[in-house]
């Protein structure tokens, strides 16, 4: 495939240090590795683990990644979570409206981007293995290959929910790559819990930098992530016991009580951020910060200039009080752009364009994992046998007192606790991650819940559940097949 072998010469184009400190004591990350030369010490492995992280929030360029903001704004758009303000301007609003094509570009980033970090953790592990450095303990070797086996099952499970079947690379080999067949979703899911209980096994249970900041992945990472994907293959009781896993370690994780403070740099509810390089032109703003919230625009109005806004089905589903609603969305200023009426955005991550500091010190970073996810997971696998139902409306009332809601009846049969999990899955992670677009998919509700949206009609076809295979990937490799419908 293309996409692959154009990064078999020198990769990880590392440019930035993921803050103005070193988070461990080592040189910047390196610009360029081979799997044949780099690792000739545990201090250049670093760098290029440093590095990996780099890319995944700052891009080679310092603009961004598809991990840093787009993944979450195209599903936000193909589910409802989200809508462009401005259709005929904004060139994501065929995800908006699901009339993707196989033409379509901007879906092409996140084939792309994820399969670069891919190649990228993969050449990390062959540099690792093949090191023979004597200062380079095995230890730290094992270590250094769980994350990257953690980055690379992260990124897979996006490309299956994204795409559906995908090729599986697991090697920089020019050879096994260029005409690598699409393996199946259960291939590419037991890939994926293979990577992670490697990685919960061997990555220790704290790996923050010297700053205490949450930004590498850990064991209890490995387990969240771990306990997400055998939520979506319906494994309940390994999803129950690795959530619960994760929700019992009080010591590292708790909730946040105020909803405003779940996404801070500090945050007691992260398990793991990405951060931000603020001498880059985003400054301390998240790049989904600056995304999200509007601008003063052409007439120095604030929060005039809106690019997305939540649509009013959203808006409308938060109960009355729930402070989610409050403390997670914020109202543009009235009349945006000269059309009527009073528009949200999703206001999750509090600096944008217009309050960023170039190079100063962020409030927040990227949030990639949390506790609150953990809970729901544990919530649904127990509506589903792994424990009970009073078990499961116990993890629901935990979220919706951090809400400010009062607690659900205890008399709730199996339906209404499902449909409770969903609701509440809804309000706590909309516009994170894909999470409601998957959810709709993996519980077979997108077809009928979406098709109903205005400004998806009329509906093209399920086909639009998932995105096209770029165009490119198919005319390189030809062992590739489109997506039906395409």
């Amino acid at each position: 495939m293309r996409m692959i072998t154009q990064y078999i010469l020198p990769v990880l184009f590392f440019t930035m240090l993921l803050s103005c400190e070193k988070l461990v004591e080592i040189d910047p990350p390196i610009d360029s590795i081979t799997t044949s030369e780099v690792f000739i010490s545990e201090n250049q492995a670093k760098q290029a683990m440093a590095g990996l992280y780099t890319l995944m929030m700052n891009g080679k360029t310092g603009n961004g990644h598809v991990t840093s903001s787009r993944l979450t704004l195209m599903a936000s758009l193909s589910s409802d979570d989200l809508d462009c303000f401005n259709a005929q301007t904004n060139s994501y609003f065929p995800f908006n409206a699901n009339r993707l094509t196989r033409e379509s570009i901007s879906s092409d980033a996140i084939w792309t981007g994820l399969y670069e970090i891919i190649f990228t953790a993969n050449s990390v592990i062959e540099g690792i293995r093949a090191s023979t450095a004597a200062a380079f303990p095995e230890k730290s070797k094992t270590k250094m290959i769980a994350e990257c086996r953690f980055v690379r099952a992260f990124c897979f499970f996006y490309l299956t929910n994204f795409f559906g079947n995908v090729p599986m690379v697991t090697t920089t080999d020019f050879n096994e790559t260029r005409r690598l067949p699409a393996a199946s979703k259960t291939e590419l899911y037991k890939q994926m819990t293979d990577d992670l209980l490697f990685a919960r096994d061997n990555l220790p249970p704290v790996n923050q930098n010297s700053s205490g900041e949450r930004i590498y992945p850990d064991k209890w990472a490995a387990t969240a992530l771990l306990a997400r994907v055998y939520l979506f293959l319906e494994e309940y009781p390994n999803a129950w016991e690795q959530a619960n896993a994760v929700i019992l370690n009080t010591t590292q994780f708790t909730l946040e009580p105020a909803p405003e403070n779940v996404f801070l740099v500090n945050s007691r509810e992260a398990i793991w951020q990405l951060k931000q390089n603020t001498s880059s032109h985003n400054g301390t703003a998240t790049y989904e910060g600056e995304q999200f919230i509007p601008g003063s625009g052409l007439a120095g109005i604030p929060f005039s200039d809106i690019y997305y806004n939540l649509p009013d089905n959203l808006l409308n589903a938060f109960e009355p009080d729930d402070k989610r609603k409050t403390d997670w969305t914020a109202p543009a200023a009235p009349n945006p752009q000269n059309v009527p009426g009073q528009f949200y955005f999703p206001h999750k991550y509090k600096t944008g364009g217009y309050n960023k500091v170039i190079g100063g010190m962020p409030t927040e970073f990227y949030m990639v994992l949390r506790l609150a996810e953990q809970f729901l997971i544990r919530a649904e696998a127990a509506a589903h046998g792994a424990g009970s139902l009073t078990d499961a409306i116990g993890d629901l009332n935990s979220i919706r007192h951090r809400a400010g809601l009062s607690d659900l009846p205890d008399d709730l049969d199996q339906a209404q606790v499902l449909a409770a999990v969903a609701q509440e899955r809804r309000m706590e992670l909309f516009c994170e991650w894909g999470h409601r677009w998957f959810d709709l998919k993996r519980t077979s509700k997108a077809s009928a819940v979406l098709s109903l949206i205005p400004v998806k009609q009329p509906w093209q076809g399920d086909h639009q559940l998932l995105y096209p295979i770029p165009a490119r990937e198919i005319e390189f490799n030809p062992s590739l097949q489109q997506n039906p419908g395409y």
